[in-house]
């Protein structure tokens, strides 16, 4: 079937190292980056202005610039207007490092989509933003529940298959952990029944063990 094939290409797709290094930067954010994207994108930047945009402590953000003063990316200068005022700028070391990551970053994405006409990139993230809409519907979710929630099924699929198991627990502690990012409003399964399922797990994994290791004795 084609929707196996696009969610087989999707799967394949999303092993690939350069997603698993997008993905592992997008998983919390980077305050220095961040703050590197602001006073690229601002003047008479403040550290007020960056712990309102990075909402942090001001405290945290003088330890950051702090550092970024010490790698030579920022300077502190005050405010011609007030002396009181101190701005946060970009170092030339800093601008040529934006510049870097910038290039290399415009760089990767024209030659990932080099091969599509801009027609085509209007459909595919048309196509891409709907997809991503009925990941998060209520619809897939009570979807989900229903083929993923049944521990009885899931007994007998592992007696068949071991990695289908582990596959489904995988996922449920994904979605356990990125709830607000898939669009989900509260976790779609129980924790209690998960920690159920992992205790059994472990208490079939120790059996099995001892088992073994009587077998072993005689």
């Amino acid at each position: 079937m084609l929707t196996d094939d696009i969610l087989n290409n999707l799967s394949k797709i999303s092993r690939h190292p350069f997603f698993m290094f997008k993905r592992k930067l997008d998983e919390r954010d980077d305050n220095g980056t961040r703050t590197l994207d602001l006073l690229a994108s601002e003047k008479e930047v403040t550290a007020g202005r960056i712990a309102e945009v990075l909402d942090i402590k001001p405290s945290s953000v003088t330890q950051m610039i702090k550092k970024l003063e010490m790698a030579g990316i920022v300077e502190r200068i005050k405010s011609e207007r007030d002396a009181r005022v101190t701005h946060v700028n970009l170092t030339s070391v800093g601008q040529e490092m934006y510049a870097e990551r910038e290039k290399m970053s415009g760089g990767l994405n024209s030659e990932l989509f080099k091969a599509f006409s801009q027609e085509e990139l209007v459909a595919f993230s048309e196509s891409v933003e709907k997809l991503a809409g009925q990941l998060a519907s209520a619809a897939f979710q009570d979807k989900l529940n229903q083929e993923f929630g049944n521990d009885e099924r899931w007994k007998i699929f592992e007696k068949i298959n071991a990695r289908m198991g582990q596959a489904r627990g995988r996922m449920m502690r994904e979605f356990d952990q990125h709830q607000t990012e898939f669009g989900f409003q509260q976790p779609i399964w129980d924790e209690d029944d998960m920690r159920g399922q992992t205790d059994r797990r472990h208490g079939d994994r120790l059996n099995h063990h001892r088992q073994g290791r009587r077998d072993t004795r005689f």
